[in-house]
């Protein structure tokens, strides 16, 4: 992915890799202008909608999960689809123009609703990494998980971009139940409390906001969904948003926070880079901020900081044409609201 310095720590006269990076990485100092993300991802497919994606000269390409389709319990066969991802020609063309980081959801995990039961979880993530161009050695492949952070541009200016692993540790849906497990949660915690940036991005596999039926999210997860709603108050700047994937259509949210109906917190769902899916949209969402869009999408996330911090969220589909976008500004004290 990038150049990354670790530490070596002597213990018990063995020198062993430190295994959990203690600061997100500085992935870049130029001030971001451009993020472009999507999900559901045909190995197979010809992708030559990353020519498109490239047109819109993002800073940055994030990865939502289902980055391919392994649906199987066969390594070799994970394997192989794995390594034909990443020689996809258009792929590896756009890799050269476009730094790609990521989070994976239960297709490219595995198989169909993987979870931390899935007895080849620890081998695909090494496929994962791979994917990421994520040094052989990188402490990161140490993790329960593929869970990480980034930040993105200098202060004053910059973009936190947080990685959530919903899978990995996942248990089976119930009220008491969670995704992430107690160490990522720690995690997450400390990424969001001592977050300086401008912009702090959560990406999820699921969505958050959606109580949609048909399709997995956090509402099957009470207890996570609560704790999240509870962080983000209790951080109290208001200046972060959800990126998310899985549905095989694209959406736009928005919600008021439970204690400070003021406030709002977005989303942004962006799914079906090789297929979309009709049954999924059919549920009424009570949280939508644009019509949805039901065909074949990536998502385009534009910033503007001067004079005062503005985003645009874009559905672009398959042509580069934007079929739905709203907009955010920020208040004098960097909390987002819709323009």
């Amino acid at each position: 992915m990038y150049t990354k310095h670790f530490a070596l720590l002597l213990v018990a006269g063995l020198w062993q890799l430190l295994s959990v990076r203690c600061q997100s990485l500085v992935i870049s100092e130029q001030v971001p202008q451009t993020i472009a993300f999507g999900s559901c991802n045909f190995q197979f497919d010809k992708q030559e909608y990353w020519k498109e994606v490239a047109k819109n000269k993002p800073d940055l390409w994030i990865w939502l999960g289902d980055n391919i389709y392994g649906d199987t319990h066969d390594t070799a066969v994970l394997r192989k689809k794995y390594i034909q991802q990443m020689n996809n020609p258009n792929y590896t063309a756009f890799k050269k123009l476009v730094p790609v980081i990521g989070t994976w959801d239960d297709h490219d995990m595995g198989v169909n609703d993987a979870d931390r039961y899935f007895e080849h979880k620890a081998f695909t993530k090494n496929l994962f990494w791979d994917l990421m161009d994520e040094p052989k050695d990188s402490p990161l492949r140490n993790r329960e998980g593929v869970y990480h952070s980034v930040v993105f541009g200098p202060p004053g200016k910059n973009v936190k971009i947080i990685l959530t692993d919903l899978r990995y540790l996942k248990q089976k849906p119930g009220k008491d139940s969670s995704m992430l497990g107690e160490e990522q949660w720690r995690w997450l915690e400390k990424e969001l409390m001592e977050s300086t940036a401008s912009v702090n991005i959560i990406g999820s596999g699921i969505q958050f906001l959606s109580k949609k039926k048909l399709s997995e999210s956090w509402t099957e997860f009470p207890s996570d969904r609560e704790r999240l709603w509870k962080l983000l108050e209790k951080q109290g700047r208001y200046n972060t948003f959800i990126i998310s994937g899985d549905i095989h259509s694209a959406e736009l949210l928005r919600s008021r926070y439970p204690n400070d109906k003021t406030r709002e917190l977005f989303e942004f769902t962006s799914s079906g880079l090789t297929h979309s899916s009709w049954y999924f949209p059919m549920e009424e969402n009570r949280y939508t901020a644009e019509t949805d869009y039901f065909g074949k999408n990536f998502g385009i996330i534009r910033f503007q900081f001067e004079p005062t911090l503005s985003i645009r969220f874009e559905i672009k589909n398959m042509k580069n044409k934007t079929m739905r976008e709203i907009a955010l500004a920020a208040d004098e004290s960097g909390r987002l609201y819709m323009r």
